[in-house]
This record gives structure tokens, sequence and C-alpha cells, in this order.
């Protein structure tokens, strides 16, 4: 893993602020606190061609530090939840575990950024690990993989605030919006140096029955290998009583390990709600 972790602090010490000139203005701290549900599937060849989907409960827990100039953020999500397979009358469960850290660092454009519009580019270092118990494929029935990602990263945000009251009427109710600050953003990640660790399955493997089981024994190291790709699209609200924030998200994910035959591939679709405690 040594090349792994040497590309990724390559890549990272890489992104500087030359993609935008910036300053030293304030920037907003919030703890991100949320959680919401997982609609997603996947598929291990290396056990079985079945397709598996649920709909897991997500929970996560970020930093976020942020000004016009500069985003950084960092923190954890753990998706957890069963799935199932249907063929004919046949089902199949799976109970899956999955949890996800990365660190993001982004900063302006400001060529193209305006007082409405902000654009950033920068990138994110992502690991994923996936924990899965299928009863039904027996000794084949213990399934964990991991993915480490470095990815190039882009952000546009809409600045929606309302600046000042307003006077609005919905159908013959009158009422007056206060200023409110809001706003509307797009982050698209796509993987530029992608590796996983992931079982071989040259054979289905005794060593739990002779007790000589390993967690990782006959996993093999595949750098520069597979595919990842993901967004999000969320809506900020701040309260007007102080600077805590709601936000509403939708998020995609979808990662794939690089093997020729029996390739892990899963893709997440994420509904979630969070409040923003600001701390700065």
């Amino acid at each position: 893993m040594k090349h792994v972790i040497l590309s990724a602090c390559l890549f990272m010490a890489c992104l500087s602020p030359t993609l935008g000139q910036t300053t030293k203005a304030p920037r907003s701290t919030f703890i991100d606190i949320g959680l919401g549900l997982d609609f997603s599937n996947f598929r291990d060849f290396g056990t079985s061609p079945l397709v598996y989907s649920g709909a897991p409960k997500h929970v996560h827990l970020n930093a976020l530090s942020f000004n016009k100039e500069k985003d950084i953020s960092y923190g954890a999500s753990f998706n957890f939840g069963n799935y199932s397979s249907v063929v004919g009358d046949q089902v199949a469960l799976a109970q899956v575990k999955t949890l996800a850290l990365y660190y993001m660092h982004l900063f302006e454009i400001k060529a193209i950024s305006s007082d409405k519009w902000n654009i950033k580019a920068g990138g994110q270092l992502n690991t994923t690990g996936n924990f899965r118990i299928n009863p039904s494929l027996q000794n084949a029935q213990l399934g964990y993989e991991v993915f480490v990602n470095i990815m190039g990263s882009a952000k546009v945000t809409l600045d929606l605030s309302r600046e000042s009251e307003q006077s609005k009427k919905f159908l013959f109710i009158k009422y007056t919006a206060k200023p409110r600050k809001r706003d509307l953003s797009y982050n698209l990640n796509v993987g530029i140096v992608n590796n996983n660790a992931r079982n071989g399955y040259n054979y289905i493997s005794q060593d739990a029955v002779l007790n000589d089981a390993g967690l990782f024994k006959g996993y093999e190291i595949n750098s520069f290998s597979g595919f990842r790709m993901s967004s999000q699209l969320a809506y900020t609200s701040h309260l007007r009583s102080s600077n805590n924030a709601f936000r509403y998200a939708y998020s995609w994910d979808m990662y794939k390990s690089g093997e020729d035959i029996n390739p892990f591939e899963m893709a997440h679709h994420t509904l979630s709600f969070a409040f923003l405690f600001s701390i700065k």
C-alpha cells in the first residue's frame, strides 16, 4: 500500500491556490450531522451474478469550513441494512454495512465565478469499506472489500439568499418573506487513482473450517484498478435566529473494482437531511 499512500500524499500536495488567488477572509465552520435512506444495489461476481437491492439507513458526521475562496470538508458516513435478490420464488438476503471516510479541499476559480455563482475545483481522498454477510452463500457468506480513491472534484454553488423583506401572496394569503441566507450546490467527483483490496476468489476458502482464517488472507491489492464517480445536489438554508442551517441533499456514488472476471460493483442513491451547527 506504500505507493497508494504516496500517490495520495502527492496528489493532495499538488492542490494549491493557483486555481484562484486566496485571501485570509474568515471561514464559516460547521458540524454537519445528518441521516437518511440509501437506496442502493450491489453485485459481486466473485460469488454470484445476482443483483442485491435495498434501502439501508444512512448517518453521517462531517466538519465543514468554507468561504468564497476555499472549501474544506472531511468526515464519515455509515450505511447499514438488509439487501435482497429475488429470482422466481427464491429470495436471497444479505446484511451490509458500509463505512466511508473522506477529505476534500477545493479552491475558487475566480475567472469564472461571480457574486451569484461560486465555482471551485480541487480534490478528494475517499476510503470506503463494505462488510457483507449472505447466509445463502454458505462458506462464501462473508465478504468485505476496501476501496481507496483519489478523486478530482468540482463544486458549483448558486447563492439564493433573500437580501431584504419581500411581500408575497399565495392564492389569497398575503405574507412577508424575511431575509434568509440560502444556496443550492452541486459537487462532482471523478476517480483519478482508483485502488481496492479484494478477495482473489481462486477458490472458496476452507480456512474457517481449519481454524486458520485471517482477516485478509487470500486478498489482493489492486492498484490503479477500477472506476469511481460520485456527486451531490444540496439545498442549504440558514436559520434567521442564528447561523445554524439545515440541508436537504441527494447524493449518488458508484464504484467498481477492475478485475476482468470477478469484479465487485455498487451504487448508492442517498436522500438525507442534515442540521449544520455553527461553531465559528
